[in-house]
């Protein structure tokens, strides 16, 4: 059975067709240089929490190994994919030990102020890891809250009880983090041997407050145990441990991300006259043998407690504060990565006013958000209807929006198969919904031919007939009697959207078009799903 080629490689090698196409002028060639180093750049997963709540065993979890033996005292560390072992060692008089192995017990005598590690295991392809040491003061905690928070996609908040000191410190955190982050309540089993897991569940859904995207109980050790030395899966006492939970919520973050990128790409060639569908390239993926686990948890080499290893050692010259700190001030004990500076891969937009009952989102901001802060109070979270895990990264908003075939018709849409157990959707729900999908496909063909008239310069017209669309929604919605719950979610959807475009008519960036795209085409497979 042949393997669908992975979404990101095939809008990897439709973006090097494209430069190398000649069809690009330089400052869009510059644009997709951006949008290909997000796609390869992996996800950066921050695991945070007080001390003994177990942080370096959910690393261990995420990794797929086991980086950090139980009982090893380590600093702030970032694990990030390797073609072989590495290993960094910044130590507190600034300078540098590099080592071709880890040994985390080896590490340990050294006194680093931080470590980074490189290892060839395949779940740092997609994602790296940080795990966070913040000290025993409140305002060392939130320095280092701070600091690890401009190196960060995603928060993985551990915890048995999210007291007050916890609250607090999660409450400072910046709001497109709080936007993915996750509370793992660790050590589940033990809380559900004490007959205490449920209750601590609701209570903190009621403190929380939506300030977490999700809240998942997790036995780490379990999870771990589930997968055996030959790297089979015991899937039940996967899912019974939540480890599977947490391994779908970090895949979707990644996928969503990719599939930013992917939108953004294509839009870019619309705008630029382009036809992205020229540059469609067929990938043959390649069979790679399966990969053996590491073996980094191996015995390392006895070393007295107070001799530091002198093998296999090159202390590099001295690192300046500012080189190390990136001009901005870090807590003690966890100065900057020699290679993460603090930036972002890519900037991208401001948040909206509010999360939508849906995931109408703006389309970058899964990648990382530097803009103002979301105003109001967050919605409260909406579990997933799908599964991130067999939710592949889909054809982008473009394809699936702006798209039409040659000569004007509209593009065909590709069968979906019927959902399993799908609610039943009311007779006048569906009518509205089949008549928005329509709506919205002849909108993306006027919006098309506008732009190939303008020789892609149609922005002011492209979000002209944005607005025009979801005013368009909630006008007919108005019309239908909110009692039906699902003409009630297509509404709360309808304005979501409305307040975004708006908001995007305000704000009148160059990428503003590209979002009211985006979001358009996400209301319109929210649409679509409902009666598939």
């Amino acid at each position: 059975m042949n393997k669908k080629p992975d979404a990101a490689l095939v809008a990897l090698a439709r973006i090097d067709a494209a430069i190398a196409s000649g069809d690009l002028a330089d400052d869009v060639i510059e644009k997709v240089q951006l949008y290909r180093t997000k796609l390869i750049t992996p996800v950066r997963v921050s695991v945070l929490g007080l001390s003994a709540v177990g942080k370096s065993t959910v690393l261990n979890f995420l990794a797929g190994d086991e980086v950090i033996p139980a009982g090893i005292p380590l600093p702030t560390l970032q694990l990030r994919w390797g073609d072989s072992a590495r290993c960094i060692s910044i130590l507190p008089d600034g300078t540098k030990q590099t080592r071709d192995d880890f040994h985390a017990e080896v590490v340990a005598t050294e006194d680093p102020v931080f470590v980074e590690i490189e290892l060839p295991l395949p779940a740092l392809r997609k994602i790296s890891i940080m795990e966070v040491v913040m000290g025993t003061e409140v305002a060392e905690q939130k320095r280092a809250l701070s600091w690890a928070a401009d190196r960060s996609d995603i928060a993985v908040w551990c915890t048995q009880e999210f007291d007050v000191l916890e609250q607090y410190l999660w409450s400072v955190m910046p709001d497109r983090l709080k936007d993915h982050g996750v509370l793992a309540v660790t050590k589940a089993d033990e809380l559900t041997s004490q007959g205490v897991l449920n209750e601590r569940i609701k209570q903190f859904e009621n403190e929380t407050d939506a300030e977490f995207l999700d809240i998942m109980p997790l036995s780490t050790t379990e999870a771990i145990a589930a997968r055996g030395e030959d790297g089979s899966v015991d899937k039940a006492r996967l899912d019974a441990s939540g480890g599977r939970k947490l391994i779908r919520a970090m895949l979707r973050q990644v996928q969503q991300g990719q599939q930013a990128a992917i939108d953004a790409f294509d839009l870019l060639l619309v705008k630029s006259g382009l036809d992205p569908r020229d540059y469609n390239t067929e990938l043959i993926p390649d069979e790679p043998p399966r990969p053996a686990r590491s073996k980094i948890s191996q015995p390392a080499p006895k070393v007295e407690k107070q001799a530091k290893p002198k093998a296999k050692v090159r202390v590099a010259k001295r690192v300046t504060k500012s080189a190390l700190l990136n001009e901005q001030p870090a807590p003690k004990h966890i100065p900057a990565s020699s290679d993460e500076t603090g930036q972002t891969p890519a900037a991208a937009p401001a948040k909206p006013k509010r999360r939508p009952r849906v995931s109408v989102r703006r389309s970058a901001d899964i990648i990382d958000i530097q803009g103002e802060k979301a105003q109001g109070k967050r919605a409260k979270r909406q579990k997933a209807t799908t599964d991130p895990v067999t939710e592949p990264v889909g054809p982008s908003s473009v394809d699936e929006f702006l798209f039409v075939e040659k000569g004007g018709q509209p593009a065909k849409e590709t069968a979906k198969a019927p959902a399993p157990d799908a609610p039943n959707v009311s007779d006048e729900a569906k009518n509205f919904y089949t008549k928005a999908v329509t709506y919205l496909r002849d909108q993306a063909t006027q919006i098309l031919e506008e732009n190939q008239k303008l020789n892609g310069k149609a922005a002011p017209v492209v979000m002209d007939r944005c607005l025009e669309a979801a005013d368009w929604l909630t006008d007919q919605l108005t019309h239908i009697g909110e009692d039906d719950p699902d003409i009630s979610d297509a509404m709360e959807t309808a304005l979501d959207a409305a307040d975004l475009m708006q908001l995007l008519h305000i704000e009148g960036a160059d990428s503003s078009t590209e979002e009211a795209i985006t979001v358009l085409t996400q209301v319109k497979r929210e649409f679509e799903s409902r009666i598939s």
